[in-house]
């Protein structure tokens, strides 16, 4: 990537995507947008790319994407086990940029100088060599950035093969995924995830663990792993990853790390509890398998479901608005969520509804009959889009609040709508887990870092009076008679087959409902 104080030159080597897949090449435009400038006035391009570290198909995979990318221009080929002084020896290797940090990644006996940097990082390093202009450069650089969100990381990972399946690693066992898999897998193929290239190792683990970063930096929420009892899977075996339900096979993964981890810490650490009456510890401490696996993804495919299209990380940076809200949601939408709604469009303009269709708590509505409810409302708030997300729920508070943030960033959003009890959840006793704007006040410092806004909504009720809605703080200040239903309350009502008040909830929504929950559905 060092191009930058090469351009003058009219030679341009390059050293890929700081060590990433090259599948993830394909997904930096700015990168390729600039080289094929630089083509256009005569240059000659010089391509050096590590690959120490690969295996032979992933050399040569490199190899015939470097030329189906450039195909008129030399290709120097793949070095393969670089030493430190093969790395001294390129023309354009500066001891400044070697020097940077020394506690850089390590892999037999290379050192990476880029491996674990980000584009901040790259950035700030590279602009302080003494031979880099930013006048020598033969293109405007904003002009190739998105105008409305950049990825987490700086790129968008894509870890589709897409037709070039001669490449794929054959593997040697498969993983059934469960539906919770299935949707984490589908993440981090479609760039969802990004930066993440696989499921993590468990360096990736602890560090997002016990930092909410990731090793590289990049702040992270919720650990993604892939758990198996598989006692046979070892460290460098590929490992096919499959569900039938789903669509089959989707993936290939290189399995490079491989544990057994402490599901007590992991609780306590990311949800603040290892009380089992917790959603997400009840599924850490009696549902997850022993070992977590971790490594790269070769994807095949997408995971396909016949009721609901998700759409991908690329389909919403297509998008043209300036200005992009997400509302994150798992329950039906009701009056005071489109009265909300409605004034964010007015104020900020394109608003998406972006419920999960993956698993949640065991006792919500679930994601088909939700999914009808939310397609009604498009003839009900004017305006409104609505489309579905591949993730599924802890109800695990603050920090999955951040990973909400994250995913919606990748999706191209520029704000996210965090409301009253974001992600939370209750105990046995009907206690919520989480204070009310907990996961606001955690969220609302890092919010600089990852170059997103949140639009902070407190809890809201009916107010007769009015015949509309209030904060509820807003009105006890002002003495006024108020109504509210909960969320449980609904469900229970709905079960029961009990009235709905009609200014708590839209008409169609409870039809939609009670055709799935009423108590003739149940007793059915």
């Amino acid at each position: 990537h060092n191009w930058r104080s090469q351009v003058r030159m009219k030679v341009v080597i390059v050293l890929s995507n700081f060590g990433l897949p090259p599948n993830l090449w394909f997904g930096i435009h700015f990168d390729v947008a600039l080289l094929n400038s630089i083509k256009t006035d005569g240059s000659q391009l010089e391509i050096y790319d590590h690959c120490g570290s690969l295996t032979d198909f992933e050399r040569e995979k490199r190899r015939k994407i470097w030329q189906e990318i450039f195909p008129q221009m030399q290709f120097n080929g793949c070095l393969s086990n670089l030493t430190v002084s093969d790395w001294a020896s390129l023309p354009w290797f500066s001891s400044k940029i070697a020097a940077v940090d020394p506690s850089v990644r390590r892999v037999e006996g290379i050192s990476y100088p880029f491996w674990d940097w980000t584009w901040s990082h790259f950035v700030k390093h590279v602009q302080s060599l003494e031979t880099w202009k930013a006048e020598d450069l033969p293109i405007d650089l904003p002009s190739i950035v998105p105008q409305r969100q950049i990825p987490h990381g700086g790129s968008l990972v894509g870890l589709i093969e897409e037709e070039n399946t001669f490449y794929i690693p054959r593997a040697t066992t498969s993983i059934h995924l469960t539906e919770r898999q299935v949707c984490d897998l589908e993440l981090l193929m479609n760039g969802g995830f990004s930066p993440l290239q696989g499921f993590m190792t468990e360096q990736q683990y602890l560090s997002v663990l016990r930092t909410t970063r990731l090793p590289d930096g990049n702040l992270w929420g919720i650990p993604t792993t892939l758990d198996t009892d598989n006692d046979d899977i070892t460290v460098g075996q590929y490992v096919q990853l499959e569900n039938e339900e789903f669509g089959g096979n989707f993936a290939i993964m290189r399995v490079d790390s491989k544990w057994i981890p402490d599901r007590i810490e992991e609780s306590q650490l990311v949800y603040l509890t290892d009380a089992r009456d917790h959603p997400a510890v009840k599924h850490l401490l009696e549902e997850k398998r022993k070992f977590n696996l971790g490594g790269p993804i070769f994807g095949l495919k997408l995971p396909v479901r016949n009721w609901v299209h998700c759409k991908t990380p690329r389909d919403f940076f297509n998008l043209k608005d300036e200005v992009l809200v997400a509302f994150q949601s798992r329950n039906p939408i009701h009056k005071a969520h489109a009265s909300m709604l409605m004034s964010v469009m007015k104020e900020h303009g394109a608003v998406v509804i972006h419920p999960i269709v993956g698993p949640t708590k065991s006792d919500d509505f679930s994601a088909k009959s939700r999914k009808e409810t939310y397609e009604v409302l498009k003839t009900v708030i004017p305006g409104i889009q609505v489309e579905y997300l591949p993730y599924n729920m802890m109800v695990g508070g603050p920090r999955e609040c951040l990973q909400h943030i994250i995913i919606r960033k990748n999706y191209g959003f520029t704000h996210m709508i965090v409301g009253r009890d974001h992600a939370g959840c209750k105990n046995s006793a009907g206690k919520d887990f989480y204070g009310p704007y907990q996961a606001q006040d955690y969220v609302i410092g890092k919010l600089d870092e990852i170059s997103m806004k949140i639009l902070p909504f407190k809890h809201t009720v009916f107010v007769p009076a009015i015949s509309g809605y209030l904060e509820a703080e807003e009105a006890r200040k002002r003495n006024l008679e108020i109504s509210d239903i909960s969320g449980t309350e609904f469900r229970k009502k709905i079960v029961a087959g009990e009235n709905i008040p009609e200014w708590f909830a839209f008409p169609e929504v409870v039809t939609i409902l009670r055709s799935h929950y009423g108590p003739k559905t149940i007793d059915s």
